[in-house]
């Protein structure tokens, strides 16, 4: 689902297989002496997206999914979570609720936070809110803060979901959604992860429908943002917007490097 921001046809396509897709009972865990490498799916995605990443040796794995998804325990456990009263999730309620995720299983610093997609503007707040705690980030062809401004003003289609795909969305989807302009104000100064080592991978395939245009501005929207770290690398990958799925490798790789 998270497709929804590099092709809004895509998005329909995927749609049915996701909703389908079971959840884990509770996040997967592996502990280890390394560090912690946390997965962030993106929106409509579970876990079990991460499955074909292998772990670097040395490293422990929390893999978790986001209240709402997924037709397994999970769901049936925790549907929603307080802060969606309101009608929108923000990051900071998802921090949140990984610190408290984190907390229970014993899954403790330094962290390595992978995110796909929407998922990087989580790890992104956990990381504003944590500087500390994180070793490396590792961003899947992420929907970066800033970027449906920038869509909007060099005039591309698909910035963002149309009136009738909105109709195909699940409620927490359009609750994430609704809480992306309320986290993008709380990314706007990242100077604290300035000298955390980052990686970005970026997706070299079009997406189904995609405006010609949307790939050099999704990638120098990526350059523009990786220049504000110290330690970064931008990476194409040739994959389509699901790298973690096609090119697993790479991400393994990734991971690897912004741990050493």
């Amino acid at each position: 689902m998270t497709a929804l921001f590099r092709a809004p046809l895509l998005h329909a396509a995927l749609l049915v297989p996701l909703l389908f897709a079971c959840a884990p009972p509770g996040p997967e865990v592996t502990h280890a002496k390394g560090p912690t490498v946390i997965f962030e799916a993106g929106l409509g995605d579970t876990a079990t997206v991460w499955d074909r990443v292998d772990m670097p040796p040395g490293l422990g794995r929390f893999a978790w999914t986001r209240a709402g998804y997924g037709l397994g325990a999970d769901l049936v456990a925790g549907q929603s979570w307080p802060g969606d009263a309101d009608g929108r999730r923000t990051g900071a309620e998802v921090t949140a609720q990984l610190e408290a995720a984190l907390t229970r299983v014993q899954a403790r610093p330094p962290y390595i936070l992978v995110g796909h997609s929407l998922g990087a503007l989580y790890v992104l707040d956990f990381a504003r809110s944590h500087p500390d705690q994180v070793k490396g980030i590792v961003l899947v062809d992420p929907r970066l803060p800033g970027f449906t401004a920038r869509c909007k003003a060099e005039q591309l289609r698909g910035c963002e979901i149309p009136p009738l795909l909105r109709l195909t969305l699940t409620n927490v989807e359009r609750l994430e959604l609704g809480g992306v302009p309320e986290t993008e104000t709380a990314l706007r100064d990242l100077g604290a992860l300035r000298d955390i080592p980052l990686t970005i991978l970026l997706a070299e395939k079009a997406g189904l429908g995609e405006d010609p245009r949307w790939r050099g501005v999704w990638a120098a929207h990526a350059e523009a943002f990786a220049s504000d770290f110290r330690q970064t690398s931008v990476i194409p990958v040739a994959s389509g917007h699901y790298i973690q799925t096609s090119a697993p490798e790479q991400v393994t790789a990734a991971i690897a490097a912004v741990g050493r």
